[in-house]
């Protein structure tokens, strides 16, 4: 029988019980994991406003910053009225980073007409109209502070289940070890540090420095090395145009690939193939 429950299954629990969206955000406030990945029609509609987007991040870091402070959950609205709360996370005694859930309307008599008004209030350059708005706002789960309480009192128990778990780190060595793996496997599609930080839970410094420091190199010059050696093997093995080896290789465009493969290797892809193809003179 398995008996420690994965990350993602915490998270998915966690909003089954409650139905706000909860995610986990790195000790710089990055969010690193969240289930479900989107947030609500609401904020997705309030975010398209870059103002309001800025708004709610630095609301959120705001939070963060005071239970960074506290070392204590903290339940909070934010600036158009929604419930939100934030725990903090811990691996051996540092705090490493937060959990975080909300999005949630109060059930109070006229609470959502109260989210509506604010929201008109802030309207900055956000495209979205009124009606719009009205449906994204009646699409919002709502519950009261007492329930609410009781969701954060669960959340922190997870929070605390994250802890003990360890589930925030993994060992130096094996977070290296396991980036370095999902390089080599998916070398053919773009990657990203933001991603590899979604997807390893931890932060961007975090991320470079464990790799670098256990291969001595950067992660962006093993993946480019990767790439190349993939290239180099096409170029000799297969009759596949150099446009096609750009792109199955994990290269934006033929003309990027051309100037790293002949950073790379002194040869144009072209040059290359035909001197690898050259026979050997006795």
């Amino acid at each position: 029988m398995k008996n420690e429950i994965d990350l993602e299954t915490v998270l998915r629990e966690l909003y089954t019980v409650s139905g706000c969206r909860i995610s986990i955000h790195d000790s710089e406030y990055a969010e690193i994991a969240a289930y479900p990945q989107e947030k609500s029609p609401f904020c997705r509609l309030i975010q398209t406003d870059p103002n309001a987007y800025l708004a709610c991040l630095r609301a959120d870091a705001e939070a963060l910053s005071r239970v960074r402070a506290s070392e204590e959950p903290y339940i909070y609205r934010c600036r158009f009225g929604l419930y939100e709360a934030v725990a903090p996370l811990y691996h051996s005694g540092v705090l490493t980073g937060y959990l975080m859930m909300g999005q949630i309307a109060d059930r109070a008599p006229h609470a959502r007409e109260d989210i509506f008004r604010r929201a008109l209030e802030k309207r900055g350059s956000g495209t979205w109209t009124e009606e719009e708005l009205r449906r994204a706002v009646w699409e919002l789960l709502e519950t009261d502070s007492e329930r609410f309480r009781s969701f954060v009192g669960i959340m922190t128990i997870c929070a605390e289940y994250i802890t003990l778990s360890g589930r925030m780190n993994l060992p130096v060595r094996e977070l290296a070890y396991m980036i370095r793996v999902h390089l080599n496997q998916n070398y053919n599609r773009r990657i990203t540090l933001n991603e590899l930080c979604r997807s390893f839970r931890c932060s961007k410094s975090t991320l470079m420095n464990t790799f670098r420091a256990a291969y001595g190199v950067t992660i962006g010059k093993y993946l480019t090395d990767v790439r190349i050696g993939h290239a180099r093997r096409m170029l000799t093995d297969t009759d596949c145009s150099v446009r096609e080896i750009a792109q199955e290789c994990g290269f934006s465009d033929q003309g990027y690939f051309t100037k790293v493969f002949s950073a790379s290797t002194g040869f144009s892809p072209t040059e290359f193939r035909r001197k690898m193809l050259e026979p050997i003179e006795p």
